[in-house]
């Protein structure tokens, strides 16, 4: 299955990037990077590259796989570190060769390589970090993204609570 960016649901690249409708006077339309993952949950990623896609972006999709995936035991920790170098890597490799004007990640883990890997580029894009949870994970205080996307202002006060500074948090709203 490829999605609508550039990658198959496996994580390879498809070479297929669209702009949606709604790009007026050949314009060139904004660049997003929307980087998914085993961890990241469909009910946020499907209406963002809807969204996105309707608005007339240019998007490209990484699954970075298991890389963003949970858990606490030593096993999943270690198998998360080994899986991040590589998807590290591969979010360089995408940052340099296709600079997005925007990367979009839906995981804390996933957010992570994605801010490391933005950090190492020379011409580093903003990232927006969509957090799904009504309880968001104390992992998402550990990455660097630019802002972070709450689902209601509890959500957003969880956030500040595990150290995320307020003034990069905003409120979407929960969907009704």
């Amino acid at each position: 299955m490829t999605t609508a960016g550039g990658t198959t649901a496996g994580g390879e690249e498809s070479g297929d990037d669209r702009g949606g409708p709604g790009v007026a006077g050949g314009a060139a339309a904004q660049k997003v990077l929307l980087v998914t993952s085993s961890g990241a949950s469909p009910h946020a990623v499907v209406p963002v590259l809807a969204a996105a896609e309707a608005a007339g972006l240019q998007v490209r999709a990484i699954d970075l796989g298991g890389a963003g995936a949970g858990g606490s035991s030593v096993t999943d920790r270690v198998l998360r570190a080994l899986l991040g170098e590589g998807a590290e890597r591969r979010l360089r490799k995408e940052l340099e060769q296709n600079p997005p004007d925007v990367a979009v990640v839906f995981d804390p883990h996933s957010a992570q390589a994605l801010t490391v890997a933005r950090d190492e580029v020379a011409n580093p894009a903003p990232v927006l970090a969509v957090v799904a949870e009504l309880e968001p994970a104390a992992a998402w205080s550990q990455t660097d993204a630019d802002r972070f996307l709450a689902l209601d202002d509890v959500a957003a006060v969880a956030l500040a609570e595990h150290g995320v500074e307020p003034d990069r948090v905003l409120v979407a709203g929960a969907p009704t």
